[in-house]
């Protein structure tokens, strides 16, 4: 069924962990997503290990990373995206900060395996990405940004792997190829625009959080953007 969509978590899951598994009720991300904004949409989630903040420090060190998000980054993601590589090709894709590491590394893996990618708040660097979409031209993207995500921003680029401090896709990308849309979710015109042109209330952070990083798929002013995208690619 190509027309099920993908659904790939970020960092600090553990698919085997009640208490960490993507899965659980009622505030994992798998249950979030498929009973708020894909409601009543065929899915597939894709459970992988993305390490753990302080379990896994020492695993972390004996592989040659000072710390775990670094871990997860150079190993995990990869290791997670040759299996998701192996997926029948044709489907849309819904990642989610780190998990779109994964979906970038699988196009590489295998060119073209997918139709449609959202990234939402996207932690993947952005050189990297970049690569990837432009060589991925037959591949429609949507980067669902939020230029206030401290998480990305500030964790995301500090405790990455060895890029240095470079921006990340998930607070906006200034130039990209043409099969990409982007949408910054905090950024007035953006707002300004979907509001005048289809009436969407899109909203980038939790007004009630500081440091927010999933209140983009949270908040239901934002789940029309999506289903248009995987739709008719707006």
């Amino acid at each position: 069924m190509t027309d099920a969509l993908i659904l790939v978590p970020g960092y600090n899951h553990d698919p085997d962990d009640p208490h960490h598994s993507p899965s659980r009720i009622p505030d994992g991300h798998f249950y979030l997503w498929q009973t708020g904004a894909f409601s009543g949409r065929p899915v597939i989630p894709f459970p992988w290990y993305s390490g753990r903040q302080f379990r896994d420090v020492l695993r972390a060190w004996r592989a040659g990373y000072w710390d775990t998000y670094k871990w997860a980054y150079g190993d995990l993601s990869v290791a997670a995206a040759k299996r998701l590589s192996r997926m029948p090709p044709g489907h849309p894709v819904f990642a989610h900060s780190l998990g779109s590491r994964v979906v970038m590394k699988a196009l590489e893996f295998t060119p073209g395996l997918f139709c449609r990618v959202i990234l939402c708040n996207g932690a993947v660097h952005q050189k990297e990405a970049l690569a990837v979409m432009e060589s991925n031209p037959g591949v429609e993207f949507l980067n669902v940004a939020v230029k206030t995500d401290h998480v990305l921003s500030l964790a995301g680029a500090w405790f990455g792997p060895a890029l240095g401090r470079e921006a990340t896709v998930g607070t906006g990308i200034a130039k990209y190829p043409g099969n990409v849309r982007q949408v910054v979710l905090d950024d007035p015109e953006n707002q300004a625009w979907y509001k005048d042109h289809y009436g969407w209330s899109l909203q980038g952070d939790d007004p009630n959080s500081v440091g927010d990083h999933s209140y983009s798929f949270q908040w239901p002013g934002n789940w029309p953007l999506f289903h248009a995208f995987l739709q008719d690619g707006l």
